[in-house]
This record gives C-alpha cells, sequence and structure tokens, in this order.
C-alpha cells in the first residue's frame, strides 16, 4: 500500500486551504470521555516503526499523484517532492507521546504531532489519519 494515500482523502486537499502564512501546526490526540475514565495507551510504537521510520520514495509520490488525479482530487505533489528532496524522504515532525503501555486517565493528550519545517505545515493534519488509526 502506498504509505501517501495513508490519510482520510479529503485530507489529500487540505494543504491548498491551510493558511500559507502558517508555520507550524501541532495537533494532538486524546481519549475522550465515555463508558471509561482511563485509557490504556498502546500502537505508537508500531507505527512509528511501520510508516515513520521509512523514507517516502519518489515512486510512491507519482503513484499517489496519478490516483489523486483519477479521483479528481488536488494533491500535494510539490509539498511531498520537497520533502523528498529535502529530508531524504523523511518526515519533518515531532512527534511526542506517553509512554506505551500506560494507563492514562481519559481528557489528557496521549500524543501530539508537530512540523518541524515551516514548509511543511500541512503535515501534522495529513499523518493524524495514521496516528488515529495506530493507537
Amino acid at each position: 500500500m502506498n504509505k501517501m494515500l495513508m490519510t482520510d482523502s479529503y485530507k489529500l486537499s487540505h494543504y491548498s486551504v491551510f493558511n500559507p502564512d502558517v508555520d507550524y501546526m501541532h495537533y494532538y490526540i486524546e481519549a475522550r470521555c465515555g463508558k471509561w475514565n482511563r485509557t490504556l495507551f498502546f500502537g505508537l510504537q508500531m507505527i512509528l516503526e511501520d510508516y515513520f521510520s521509512k523514507q517516502f520514495t519518489i515512486d510512491e509520490l507519482k503513484e499517489a499523484n496519478d490516483i489523486a488525479e483519477l479521483h479528481g482530487v488536488p494533491f500535494p505533489y510539490d509539498e511531498w517532492k520537497y520533502i523528498i528532496d529535502e529530508y531524504n524522504g523523511y518526515l519533518p515532525l515531532r512527534i511526542d507521546a506517553v509512554e506505551e503501555g500506560s494507563v492514562i486517565p481519559t481528557s489528557n493528550i496521549l500524543v501530539s504531532v508537530t512540523n518541524t519545517d515551516p514548509q511543511c505545515y500541512w503535515l501534522p493534519s495529513y499523518v493524524e489519519t495514521v496516528l488515529l488509526r495506530a493507537v
């Protein structure tokens, strides 16, 4: 599966609606209140290894762009190309989280993600889906 497409389909075009004067975006994940007042945090280490520690490639970029075109949605081609060129395909992100295996009261931040390059302000939103699915 193409890692560039592991997001909600509507997020393919988010880059085009953000204010270009933004430098940094900070997203976080929390367990909302519900039936239980605590949550067991796990799953992040696997996605860090399987998704975030891998290089994104020009072949993935071309394939993702072609698929987005077939679906008639904009795709951040130039933005991903910048990541491939400037970071050798690694994502310029900072991810912070509570310790894997922790039991945490609900309504607390479990994971946060922030871009480390102002040109990649759109990236935290883009990867939010893969983080939510993992944890």
